[in-house]
């Protein structure tokens, strides 16, 4: 009984830790509201159409729908988490600096990465306009 016990933490723990770094480096340097913004869009699990239909996670994910509203964050409204896309996938979120100064994006297969202007402007989503 006590083999099997050790036997099941240490498989559930070795497959742990291996995304967690990265996950954690990139909140940390990103922020928080470009974190909470990737998880809503992957828990929403459908493109949002709307800004409206982000109020239905505001209490998840509080500073992201904050920063949406407030326009530091912007969204490619009617794209969303594609799962199986490359890593060239498209920019589905980004911060509203990354036009000018670069920043942090969203891409489509749920990565977050940090473009410079010049690279945002190679990669330049579609204008979102928000949708209340």
């Amino acid at each position: 009984m006590f083999r099997s016990l050790c036997l099941l933490l240490v498989v559930c723990f070795s497959g742990c830790g291996a995304g967690t770094g990265t996950v954690q480096d990139v909140s940390k340097e990103a922020g928080e509201g470009i974190v909470q913004l990737r998880d809503l869009l992957v828990d929403s699990g459908m493109p949002l159409q709307k800004q409206a239909e982000m109020e239905n996670f505001a209490g998840r994910y509080p500073v992201a729908v904050d920063e949406v509203s407030k326009g530091t964050l912007a969204v490619v409204w009617g794209t969303g988490i594609q799962e199986g896309s490359s890593d060239s996938a498209a920019i589905i979120a980004y911060q509203k600096d990354a036009e000018t100064q670069g920043g942090w994006v969203i891409r489509a297969n749920a990565k977050i990465e940090k473009l410079s202007a010049d690279e945002f402007k190679n990669e330049a989503p579609p204008k979102s306009v928000a949708k209340k």
